[in-house]
């Protein structure tokens, strides 16, 4: 599709549909880089900076999707005029990587909606490392379509010859959409899930994860690999997250947003397309009575529309645009990633998640990355430090290797609904 405006005797045509839907979601946040897809790609083997610098300039230039702007008129969302992406070739001290990527995140209106660098790193003694940073608008690119651009930029830097990545967003016209599936209680017969989320159990659950902040502490980042009992599923980690979070925040009501994207055929056709996440309030006073079981049952009838509902664009509000911070949690959960890590053995090029980029729409983002029967928690959150979100990644295991509310605390709201004729499973030492 092409990224220049309709004509030059009038302005562009307005933007609609799932396009829209993104540019109007960032809007409607006043923080910075809501939906940025910054990542860094590391080289293990020796790559010719000037050379990666040329191939990815080639290759953004090439491609009218990543040089696509947005413009705001009144009400109305144009696209703007087309840009020309910079990609700057620096030499940094390792400490710099997080300063680099911070100076190159992106709002939906700046003038350029794609930012690179590529990084010679100092490493001791040795040569120093190369790596790329590239920050591209959510509005143009999704995390599948970002896999698209690096490869042909590795493809360009190989062999010299300019390889235009395959377009990231469906041609127009096309119906890349799967109509939203509303989940109803009778869904889930255990956990009471209400897709409207219910505004005082939200607010208390917010303000018990705010009880936990500790304003000024920045950015914290918490990674553990896991290994647990036969094979997780997307049902039993949220299964046990969702009361490791009541447990961690001490309150019976937990709000959480999740979205999948190419789990199934039926959702692979979004793929693509932005996912807008919807909140669900889960009330635990309900779980408490219930058998791991029928947890796992409930859950992954819920998630079977949570796959469905999540990759449709969600109608524009009635009143008014409603700030997506309200949300509180979001679960990215990723089984067998969509996303290699491994991106051109040859350089050994590997992908690296940017630690210091936080949805700003969330309080607390968890990821999950999930190969087999291995997982790797990585929880980020503004202002929780390392300390308190390891008290969380501890709750996860334990009751993800025991079962849903198999274990619970001696005193807080949770404890007050247990069944005193059915003794908690004691917690490992």
């Amino acid at each position: 599709m092409s990224g220049e405006p309709a004509g030059v005797a009038g302005p562009a045509p307005e933007v609609t549909g799932a396009e829209r839907d993104v540019v109007v979601a960032c809007l409607v946040s006043d923080e910075p880089a809501t939906y940025n897809v910054p990542v860094h790609v590391r080289f293990e083997k020796p790559v010719d900076p000037a050379r990666l610098r040329d191939a990815v300039a080639a290759v953004l230039v090439a491609s009218p999707t990543l040089r696509r702007t947005y413009v705001r008129d009144g009400r109305r969302i144009r696209r703007g005029p087309a840009a020309t992406p910079v990609v700057d070739l620096l030499r940094i001290a390792p400490a710099d990587l997080d300063t680099v990527a911070r100076a190159r995140r992106v709002r939906v209106l700046d003038p350029v909606l794609v930012r690179a660098a590529v990084c010679e790193v100092a490493s001791g003694t040795g040569p120093p490392q190369v790596w790329l940073h590239l920050n591209a608008h959510h509005a143009l690119v999704d995390g599948i379509g970002l896999v698209h651009v690096l490869r042909a930029v590795l493809d360009t830097y190989r062999t010299g010859t300019l390889v235009v990545p395959d377009e990231p967003c469906a041609p127009e016209g096309s119906d890349r959409t799967v109509r939203p599936v509303r989940p109803s209680p009778a869904a889930l017969p255990g956990p009471r899930v209400d897709a409207d989320v219910d505004e005082r159990s939200a607010q208390a659950f917010l303000a018990a994860l705010a009880a936990l902040r500790v304003p000024g502490t920045g950015v914290g980042v918490v990674r553990r690999d896991l290994t647990v009992p036969g094979t997780p599923t997307y049902a039993s980690t949220l299964a046990a997250l969702v009361p490791a979070l009541g447990l961690w925040c001490d309150i019976d009501v937990v709000v959480v947003s999740s979205g999948l994207a190419g789990r199934t055929p039926a959702d692979a056709r979004a793929v693509g397309s932005f996912v807008r996440l919807e909140p669900l309030a889960l009330d635990l006073d309900a779980w408490v009575d219930l058998g791991p079981r029928e947890v796992l049952a409930g859950v992954g009838r819920l998630a079977a529309t949570l796959a469905l509902r999540s990759v449709a664009p969600a109608p524009p509000p009635r009143r008014g645009l409603v700030r997506r911070a309200e949300v509180g949690v979001v679960l990215d959960y990723k089984r067998e990633s969509l996303v290699p890590q491994t991106l051109d053995a040859s350089l050994g090029a590997h992908l690296v998640e940017d630690g210091t980029y936080v949805d700003c729409k969330y309080d607390l983002h968890v990821s999950v990355h999930q190969t087999g029967a291995g997982q790797q928690l990585t929880l980020t959150g503004r202002d929780l430090p390392v300390s308190v979100l390891g008290r969380l990644a501890d709750l996860y295991l334990q009751q993800l290797r025991l079962g849903a509310l198999r274990a619970l605390p001696a005193t807080g709201p949770l404890a007050r609904r247990h069944d005193p004729d059915r003794p908690a499973v004691p917690v490992p030492a």
